[in-house]
């Protein structure tokens, strides 16, 4: 997200530099070592690490004419409060804001942006009146292509394992299809699957999204409100998506016209069996949430927005 979004701003001419905190804290190991790392450091600050890297941001800021963090799940207060001292700091946030953010470094913002109006209002009702929401966007440059039907596959899955989301993947096995799953710790077993065991990046995530008839993208439990990353990279990288019916996807997208929804196991099954055997719809799905992409929801829209908001 961070790296299409820098993308993005040196598209529209500004001059960008890029710091990695994940990196920085997992001390550039991959793997394990390198999450174990990380987790510790957020979670309890384990060495001083933590606090050097608030001061490396603050000594760039200096220079810099906006700050722009994605997350910032690394940051202490008073990183925040003096990178905000210096030049405007904005934190796009892309996870629960309620679950996964420290309260205290919120106020110091200039601009605290959760990526659905559910979390927004719930931040303002608290008093945090530099909250404003800033939906997630995509690339449609860099992940789109051509379709080709018909594809190996009913559906693709793009996306790290867990137990909700294996369970939507194994109830479309059980309606007789097949699925191409994409994202570390897959681990399906079944017959009718491809586990790649591997992150899809960039251009290839776009063709992992098209490698089904109809990539199958489920919320997370902690995303109430919907809207995730994937509802927009999917309308971007032209492949038909169903999702569920969730407040903000719906906001964004039509559904039944630009992508397909369900609310049960039992719409559940009508609409794989319906996606997989309409290459109509499947089509009409794809061209119309990639058009709403290009018109709304680009990286260089959401640019736009933070300027406005700072």
């Amino acid at each position: 997200m961070a790296w299409f979004l820098a993308l993005a701003y040196r598209r529209l001419g500004w001059q960008v530099a890029t710091f990695s905190d994940r990196t920085y804290i997992g001390r550039g190991l991959t793997g394990l070592p390198g999450k174990a790392l990380q987790l510790l450091e957020r979670d309890y600050r384990v060495t001083r690490r933590s606090q050097r890297l608030g001061q490396l941001v603050v000594e760039r800021a200096r220079s810099c004419d906006l700050v722009v963090t994605v997350k910032g799940e690394y940051f202490l207060p008073e990183d925040v409060a003096a990178v905000s001292a210096v030049a405007p700091f904005v934190n796009w946030h892309p996870d629960h804001p309620v679950l996964t953010q420290s309260f205290a470094c919120i106020p110091y913002y200039t601009a605290f942006c959760p990526k659905d109006s559910w979390s927004t209002q719930r931040l303002r009702n608290m008093g945090h009146l530099n909250v404003s929401t800033l939906a997630h966007a995509s690339d449609p440059i860099v992940l789109g292509g051509s379709r080709h039907e018909p594809a190996e596959r009913s559906f693709s899955v793009v996306g790290s394992s867990y137990p909700y989301r294996r369970h939507w993947v194994e109830q479309g096995l059980r309606a007789g299809l097949t699925a191409d799953v994409w994202g570390r710790g897959s681990g399906f077993e079944q017959p009718g699957v491809t586990a790649r065991q591997r992150p899809a990046v960039g251009a290839a995530q776009g063709q992992a999204l098209r490698s089904g008839c109809f990539t199958l993208n489920t919320h997370h439990p902690y995303d109430v409100a919907g809207g995730n990353q994937r509802v927009f990279d999917a309308a971007a990288a032209g492949a038909p998506q169903l999702t569920e019916r969730l407040p903000e996807s719906v906001r964004h997208f039509k559904s039944g016209t630009e992508i397909a929804t369900f609310e049960d196991l039992e719409e559940f099954r009508s609409q794989v069996l319906e996606l997989s055997g309409n290459a109509p719809l499947r089509q009409a799905l794809a061209r119309n949430s990639h058009q709403r992409v290009c018109d709304e929801h680009t990286y260089e829209h959401r640019v736009r927005a933070i300027q406005a908001l700072v």
